[in-house]
């Protein structure tokens, strides 16, 4: 290869370099060969691409590489990573023929890992339609001229630093200067410390095996610091900085060091009170009662607390990019699909999405299988520019709120079935008092009583579901509300026991906990209401159906229209008003799940002696209403049936052009239904 570089430098040199490299003597190729091999500067041409397709063996000695292992890199094979980029850049500009040359100082990586510095000089070598053909890089070694550099650079720094106690001592390590600094520093004179030993007079806690590579390392790299206990001239510890150089002669001989000493006991005084400070943290974030962590902005685990490790299952290894977003869980949408991890509510927050409360909500599985339902709220941590650098997530474990949600929907099933068994039982009752009645041709007034009996019963039935429905808001109440109250309390109170410093780094965190601990209460609050509206109970008919509305259009963003009664609604019988409640309810869950409206009106009318509800919806409409009415619609017929139970009249007319609408009237007797 290299036999081939040659014949290839020959050519070129015949051919592109022109007449400007002809001599008056004519030299022949080898003869130019020759002056480029000995020229005492490194010269190096490369491709367009970068590629180094000739060099001569001074280049070859200041990068350390053999000939042959140089033509297989390229410039940024051995460019120093900061500095690749700027050259680059100029390399560019070159090729694209907006500067005829370029030189900077930069930073080689020789082959055995020393870094030096060194000045590039490169020009382009075009062909006669000016296409690039190569580019030639004539290389001097600086490494030495920067060195001196730093050191008069370091010099002025120390000058401008004259706060700073300056020791000169010889080779020996022997004091021969000691400025005012270095006086006020240790309590000595300059006059007690000339021509003392430096390890005799500041004490150091160095020993001689520690002091030994410092002072090689400062005479191989010109400079060095090291942090060390020193003691005062009274005897009193002081944690200092030494920066130090060493003097040497023309022959590289040491003759001296050149030390500057600072103080730096108040700044040891600080990290160790932030050490402690940082421990007492550490406690307190294991303490709290939710499990806490934090990722990096690439989503790796840095931090978490006790609660997380016992949530997940296992302790995860920090700064592991195995370790991201949300541990070692496998996690599903609150549907039961899987969840992948780069779309956990962690890696959204981190990409910069802002997410809705519905979106937080997940199954997430441990390794050994155990399923746990949480609430994640992860808030993204920006810098000064609004940059995203790190986020932190709290898992609050909702596994007992689920499976009391769960018990909750078990009961309410049951006591559906029940309702629905009874309904069953009284209407057989009721088909064999009719057939009874037809059979024996009673007259009217039997067939009323029946019909009252009937109505009674099923009353007594609407009842008995309210008394039910009743003492399970009041157990909501009792013991969840109550237990998660009292957490609130325990948070807030455990926030005010803290100290300002602690409340400046997990006071917003223990916020966001009494946060979740108030939304709970409010789910509880919100199933209690469910179960029995404190509306209905205070203020009547027309202001629970006014709450329910606003709730309904903000949880399925439909919107709900409450025509206002042109007389004023009395207070009724509580049996008629919760019927009344319950049906419209029940008709607005069944917008919501099929009619595929986007409003709702309802009217609530008060005339003379008669109440009568209609629901009105802009959807779809109900195909085939008297067929799903006589086969037993569900909702449908619960509704009827409540009506009825109170004495009133249930109507349903639709169609798909004008949606839905639902009447119930009821008969009132001075304020309350004939029932």
């Amino acid at each position: 290869m290299a036999s081939k570089s040659k014949e290839k430098l020959s050519s070129r040199t015949s051919t592109s370099y022109g007449k400007a490299r002809r001599s008056a003597s004519k030299p022949d190729g080898k003869h130019l060969l020759a002056t480029y091999e000995r020229a005492p500067i490194g010269i190096a041409e490369c491709s367009p691409e970068g590629l180094y397709i000739s060099v001569n063996q001074e280049f070859c000695r200041i990068t350390g590489f053999e000939r042959e292992e140089i033509l297989t890199r390229s410039i940024k094979d051995i460019s120093h990573p900061e500095d690749y980029g700027s050259e680059m850049r100029l390399h560019e500009q070159l090729l694209a023929g907006e500067i005829p040359s370029y030189q900077l100082k930069k930073r080689y990586i020789r082959k055995d890992g020393e870094i030096i510095w060194v000045q590039v000089i490169r020009s382009l070598v075009a062909d006669a339609h000016g296409k690039a053909l190569y580019s030639v890089g004539i290389v001097q070694d600086i490494t030495a001229q920067r060195q001196a550099e730093a050191e008069i650079e370091f010099q002025a720094h120390l000058l401008g630093h004259v706060h700073d106690a300056i020791i000169s001592t010889d080779d020996k390590l022997h004091i021969t200067g000691w400025n005012h600094a270095a006086e006020v520093l240790y309590g000595w004179t300059g006059a007690e410390v000339l021509g003392r030993s430096i390890v005799e007079v500041t004490q150091s806690e160095l020993t001689h095996e520690q002091r030994s590579p410092i002072l090689e390392r400062m005479v191989r790299e010109n400079f060095t610091f090291v942090e060390a206990v020193h003691h005062h001239k009274n005897g009193h510890a002081i944690d200092v900085e030494a920066r130090g150089i060493a003097l040497l002669d023309e022959d590289g001989k040491v003759t001296g060091y050149l030390t500057a000493v600072l103080d730096i006991t108040q700044r040891k005084q600080i990290e160790n009170t932030l050490r402690e400070a940082k421990e007492h943290y550490r406690k307190l974030f294991d303490l709290v009662p939710v499990a806490v962590y934090a990722c990096d902005a690439d989503g790796v685990i840095q931090e978490f607390s006790q609660r997380a490790a016992e949530m997940w299952g296992r302790v995860p290894e920090r700064n592991n990019p195995a370790e991201r977003y949300c541990g070692s869980f496998k996690m599903y949408y609150p549907d039961g699909k899987p969840m992948p991890h780069v779309e956990c509510p962690m890696a959204r927050v981190l990409r910069g999405e802002t997410l809705q409360p519905h979106e937080l909500e997940l199954l997430v599985e441990r390794p050994d299988g155990l399923r746990r339902n949480v609430i994640a709220n992860p808030r993204p941590l920006k810098n000064e520019q609004g940059e995203i650098v790190a986020a932190i997530n709290c898992f609050y474990d909702i596994t007992g709120l689920k499976q009391s949600e769960e018990a909750l929907q078990q009961l309410n099933i049951l006591l559906e079935g029940s309702v629905q068994a009874r309904t069953a039982e009284l209407q057989a009752s009721n088909q064999a008092l009719r057939e009874e009645v037809d059979e024996r041709k009673q007259g009217e007034k039997a067939l009323r009583e029946n019909r009252k009996n009937l109505q009674s019963l099923s009353q007594r039935l609407v009842e008995l579901q309210e008394d039910e429905r009743r003492a399970l808001a009041r157990e909501l109440h009792d013991r969840i509300g109550q237990a998660l109250s009292a957490l609130k309390i325990d948070l807030s109170m455990m926030k005010d026991e803290l100290s300002e410093d602690s409340k400046q780094r997990i006071g917003s965190r223990l916020d966001d906990s009494v946060h979740l601990v108030v939304e709970t209460i409010a789910l509880v609050r919100n199933l209690m209401t469910d179960l029995r509206p404190a509306e209905l109970d205070d203020y009547g008919l027309e202001v629970a159906l006014l709450a329910y509305s606003k709730e309904f259009e903000f949880r399925y963003n439909i919107h709900v229209r409450l025509e206002p009664s042109d007389m004023a609604i009395p207070r009724l019988n509580s049996s008629v008003e919760m019927t009344l409640l319950r049906i419209a309810q029940e008709a607005l869950t069944n917008i919501a799940k099929h009619a595929q409206a986007d409003q709702v009106t309802l009217s609530l009318q008060h005339e003379e002696n008669v109440i009568r509800l209609t629901i009105q919806d802009n959807g779809a409409g109900i195909e085939g209403l008297p067929k799903k009415i006589r086969r037993g619609n569900h909702g449908l017929t619960i509704m009827r049936e409540r009506a009825e139970a109170v004495g009133g009249k249930f109507e349903i007319f639709s169609t798909p052009t004008t949606g839905t609408r639902i009447e119930v009237t009821v008969i009132l007797e001075n304020g309350a239904s004939k029932a």
